[in-house]
């Protein structure tokens, strides 16, 4: 998708649109706090801050701690995943000035494949998903559908970029 290609302003809006979402998520997943112990010398531990990064509306951060038990695995995981967001944003707004080839391309189909399994941890199996509670009264209902809808717009979003 270099420059010299014609592309639908749709399109171009999305793509920079996406670039940003994923540039953003990543960085809020990656807001660690470091803590250290003094009674074990010069150890640092890192930690997700689950209150700034998880569970204000960053859906990486939600399935991994449903997914995962171990929060010293599940913070591995989370920083890894959130340094894909920040490669896959980051490679999306650059191929707006050169072409990235196939690279773009493949870390579009990861984000996608996480993009799903994010989509059936939280929407489907999580707390107020489809299955646990969705439909129990007025206000769970219109938090799943807001979840549901964002969370599909974001996987559409991908599905176009990609196929650009």
């Amino acid at each position: 998708m270099a420059v010299s290609k014609k592309k639908n302003l749709g399109v171009i809006v999305l793509q920079l649109a996406l670039a940003l979402f994923l540039v953003f998520s990543g960085i809020k997943a990656l807001q660690i706090t470091y803590s250290s112990d003094a009674s074990l010398g010069t150890k640092i531990s890192a930690t997700i801050n689950r209150a700034a990064a998880g569970y204000t509306g960053n859906e990486l951060v939600s399935a991994v701690d449903q997914l995962v038990e171990s929060k010293d695995a599940a913070t591995i995981i989370i920083v890894i995943l959130a340094i894909c967001e920040l490669i896959a944003g980051a490679f999306l707004a650059i191929n707006f000035f050169i072409d990235t080839g196939k690279f773009t391309d493949i870390i579009l189909l990861i984000i996608m494949a996480l993009w799903i399994v994010v989509l059936v941890l939280v929407d489907i199996m999580g707390k107020g998903g489809l299955l646990n509670g969705a439909f129990n009264d007025l206000g769970a209902f219109l938090a799943f559908s807001r979840s549901l809808s964002s969370h599909l717009l974001v996987l559409g979003a991908l599905l176009i970029v990609s196929k650009r």
